[in-house]
C-alpha cells in the first residue's frame, strides 16, 4: 500500500502535469491545441473550457518522484548561501562577545562600588542641652583646672573638629590615557591582518572559507578594539594615515579579491 508521503507526491505531480502553461507570444490556434492537449475542450458557444470525457492523467510514482525533484542550485545561489552563512555565524560570534563583555564590565562596577559608611553623630564637643546648667568648677569636674582652663579647652577642641570638616575631599584621578605604544602595536596588528589577506597563497590553503572567516572576524575584532581606542583617546589624521582606508571593504582592490576567494572556493567545492 502506499504510504502518505508518497500519495502527497502523486497529487503534486498530478498538478504539475494538469497545469496549463502558455509561452510567451503563443498565437490563437497554438493556445487552443495546449487546451485540447491538456485534456480539455474549448467551447465557443458557451463561452468556456471543459473537460473531455477522459480526465486527468496515469501516474506512477516513478514519474512522481521525477516531477517533484528539487531544481539543484546555481553556483549563484550556493555562493550567496555561503555568504549568509558566514554572516550568521560572525553576527552569533559578535552577540556572545558583547553579552561576556558587559557581564565583564557589570562584575567590575560592582566590585569598585564604595561601601556606605554610616553617618556619624552630629554632636560636637563642647555643646550642651539647651536650658541647662553646667557647673564648670574645679571641684566638679574633679580636675585641678579651673571653669575659664576648661571652656578654653572645649573651644580648642571643637575650632579642630570644624577644621577637619573643611578640609576638602580629594579630586577624583581621570583614567589614564593610553600609551602610544598601544596605537603603534595595534596598527601593526591591523597592517599585517591585511597583507595576510592580499599576500596569502589561496591554492594553498586546505579550507578556504574557513580561513576567509577567520580572517574576516580577526579584522572586525581589530577596528573594534581601534574604535574603543579612539573614544579614550584624542587621534589626529596623521595618526592613522598607515592604516587608511581602515574600512578596506570599500576599496575596488579587496571586492576583486573577494571574487577570487569565491572562484578557489568553488573549485575546492567541485
Amino acid at each position: 500500500m502506499l504510504t502518505s508521503p508518497q500519495l502527497r507526491k502523486l497529487v503534486r505531480a498530478h498538478n504539475i502535469l494538469s497545469k496549463i502553461v502558455i509561452p510567451k507570444g503563443s498565437s490563437r490556434d497554438d493556445i487552443i491545441k495546449l487546451i485540447e492537449k491538456a485534456g480539455y475542450r474549448v467551447d465557443h458557444n458557451k463561452k468556456g473550457i471543459f473537460p473531455k470525457v477522459k480526465r486527468g492523467k496515469a501516474i506512477s510514482l516513478t514519474q512522481a518522484e521525477q516531477l517533484t525533484k528539487p531544481k539543484p542550485k546555481t553556483d549563484l545561489q550556493k555562493q550567496k548561501a555561503q555568504e549568509k552563512k558566514a554572516e550568521k555565524d560572525a553576527m552569533k560570534k559578535k552577540q556572545d562577545r558583547d553579552i561576556r563583555k558587559k557581564a565583564i564590565e557589570e562584575e567590575r562596577a560592582r566590585q569598585k562600588k564604595p561601601k556606605t559608611k554610616p553617618a556619624k553623630n552630629p554632636t560636637t564637643i563642647g555643646t550642651r542641652p539647651k536650658g541647662v546648667r553646667v557647673d564648670t568648677s574645679a571641684s566638679a569636674k574633679g580636675t585641678d583646672m579651673t571653669g575659664k582652663e576648661l571652656k578654653k579647652k572645649s573651644i580648642s577642641i571643637s575650632n579642630g573638629i570644624d577644621k577637619m570638616n573643611s578640609v576638602k575631599k580629594a579630586p577624583k584621578k581621570e583614567p589614564k590615557k593610553e600609551t602610544p605604544n598601544k596605537l603603534k602595536k595595534l596598527i601593526s596588528k591591523i597592517k599585517s591582518s591585511t597583507t595576510r589577506f592580499y599576500d596569502t597563497n589561496l591554492s594553498k590553503e586546505k579550507d578556504i572559507t574557513k580561513w576567509f572567516n577567520e580572517w574576516k572576524y580577526e579584522r572586525r575584532v581589530l577596528t573594534d578594539e581601534l574604535k574603543q581606542y579612539q573614544k579614550t583617546n584624542e587621534l589626529k589624521k596623521e595618526d592613522l594615515k598607515e592604516v587608511e582606508p581602515i574600512n578596506i571593504k570599500r576599496t575596488k582592490k579587496y571586492k576583486i579579491r573577494v571574487g577570487q576567494i569565491f572562484q578557489v572556493i568553488k573549485e575546492q567545492n567541485e
